[in-house]
């Protein structure tokens, strides 16, 4: 008879250095290059997005300052629903699509760095092969959708049925 008290049944993976690998950055340029990419696309939307570099610096402070207290209070924030409440004080209005795409543009070009694992897929295929259900648990104050979105991309969102995020929670992973 076999036991199953102690078989593995799922697998949980982080998503930041382990799924995704970002290596070293520079948090600041591309801090810079998300203002301008979303700037942009508030601009082309006649939204009022003021001068950039005020834009910029505006959410830089607001995003470090809101990082530093969740450095200490061990819950992350939800770095899209600060920008949108920062952008909604400033008069910006979006539908909730132009505000996805937003938190997206904010995203991308850290995106753009990630790289994975050579045989990920491979490997994600034998686990799942194996019967074991697979899972994303992240510290993150990322939003959902901009962290599927990329992993969509790189064709691995639909190997995992169950992504929690660290800022949905009122606390983050051990």
């Amino acid at each position: 008879m076999r036991d199953t008290r102690h078989e593995i049944k799922a697998v949980i993976f982080d998503l930041g250095e382990t799924l995704l690998d970002f290596g070293k950055i520079k948090a600041t340029r591309l801090f810079r290059q998300g203002a301008r990419l979303s700037y942009d696309f508030l601009k082309s939307c006649g939204q009022p997005a003021g001068c950039f570099e005020y834009y910029c610096w505006r959410n830089l402070i607001a995003l470090r300052f809101r990082h530093l207290i969740s450095n200490i209070t061990k819950k992350d924030i939800n770095s899209s629903a600060l920008l949108r409440g920062i952008g909604k004080k400033k008069g910006i209005k979006l539908d909730g699509q132009q505000w996805r795409h937003f938190a997206w543009l904010w995203y991308e070009p850290l995106s753009k760095i990630a790289t994975t694992e050579p045989k990920i897929k491979e490997t994600l295929i034998a686990l799942k092969g194996l019967g074991l259900k697979l899972g994303i648990l992240s510290n993150t104050f990322v939003n959902a959708h901009s962290l599927e979105k990329h992993l969509e991309q790189l064709g691995l969102l639909d190997f995992f049925t169950v992504r929690m995020y660290s800022y949905e929670f009122d606390f983050r992973k051990p």
